[in-house]
């Protein structure tokens, strides 16, 4: 069998990805503002999580994989479709990049997503899936990554973002959550039901709307 017909549905279905989310951004950026109010947004960010999950379970199943597909990548990819449609519809007039070294040097910062204002950092989001790994050195390894940053950039804001609380404690009464400090989800994705998805945002997590507020304040 041609080897082009041993993978050509698979094939057509990878490459449509590209296509469909830009199709995704335009409808939704032609719906207006993205609203800042309320949590349709991070509810709509946990659904596109929840299938990322969900398929990468099924593809270890199938293929018997030791572990599934890394959902970092995506997490962050998904935040910055969000952004990037935050900037466009707000009208922010900012450049929004990822991995982008915050100065010429070798070894220079690379956050995971980053907001410019011309050669100005503004703002930098680091985006974690859970901290459990990390659960008794987060802040302190956050508050280091924060000097450095605001060495070269000192207007520049920093924020946390974290997934889910699954795993690890989370920020419990810092008084930073909700303004520098952001977790999305009780659960894991996979395990949301989208019939009862309110529930598992609620407190201690904070929705990506307020993240997103305090962007659109540093323009």
């Amino acid at each position: 069998m041609p080897s082009a017909q041993m993978n050509d549905a698979y094939q057509r279905a990878i490459e449509k990805l590209p296509q469909a989310l830009e199709q995704a951004y335009t409808t939704l950026v032609q719906q207006g503002p993205i609203p800042l109010e309320g949590t349709e947004i991070t509810k709509a960010m946990l659904l596109r999580l929840r299938a990322f999950y969900l398929s990468q379970k099924d593809i270890k199943e199938f293929l018997g994989k030791r572990v599934a597909g890394a959902a970092a990548d995506f997490f962050v990819e998904t935040v910055l479709f969000y952004l990037k449609a935050l900037n466009e519809t707000h009208r922010l007039g900012f450049e929004i990049a990822s991995e982008r070294a915050i100065e010429r040097k070798r070894n220079a910062i690379r956050p995971d997503i980053s907001v410019w204002n011309h050669d100005e950092l503004v703002a930098s989001i680091e985006c974690k899936t859970q901290l459990g790994w990390n659960r008794d050195q987060w802040q302190r390894a956050f508050e280091s990554r924060e000097k450095e940053l605001k060495a070269k950039h000192p207007r520049a804001r920093m924020f946390l973002l974290v997934l889910t609380t699954e795993n690890w404690s989370g920020f419990g009464d810092n008084p930073k959550v909700g303004k520098q400090f952001f977790v999305l989800s009780k659960m894991w994705p996979s395990s949301i039901n989208p019939d009862k998805i309110e529930e598992v945002i609620g407190t201690p997590c904070t929705p990506i709307e307020k993240l997103f507020k305090q962007i659109t304040k540093t323009a």
